[in-house]
């Protein structure tokens, strides 16, 4: 989280300083080459961004499929994967979401175990 606040001042403090100079001034000052590598930054921050939130509905996904899978242990990691890439108030919504999901899907399948085994004892299969 510390790390995908401190990209977002790195834009934050970019822009500012491409609104700051203006274009006639950067030319002639030599500074259009470095305008142009933050531009590309900016671009590269932005492409970053989008494969974060890929990756993390990526993770999201497998939660529920672990889930449904009564795979527990593969849910609980995407999960903890999932938890790195939260990137605002729904995708944490999801999170939460998910991992309420993993939670109910663990005592149902707890239900049924108990379940059978009562009907195990009282049947004496």
């Amino acid at each position: 989280m510390n790390a995908r606040h401190l990209c977002m001042s790195l834009v934050a403090t970019l822009l500012t300083l491409l609104a700051g100079v203006p274009a006639a001034q950067a030319e002639s000052s030599g500074e259009a080459g470095d305008m142009a590598r933050m531009l590309e930054q900016l671009d590269m921050l932005d492409q970053l961004d989008q494969l974060d939130r890929q990756d993390f509905e990526a993770a999201i996904a497998k939660v529920y499929a672990c889930s449904d899978a009564r795979d527990f242990g593969c849910a609980d990691g995407s999960l903890a994967t999932a938890g790195t890439l939260v990137y605002d108030d729904a995708s944490r919504q999801a999170l939460a979401d998910a991992r309420t999901y993993r939670g109910d899907m663990q005592r149902i399948t707890e239900q049924e175990q108990q379940r059978l085994a009562r009907i195990q004892e009282v049947t004496g299969c």
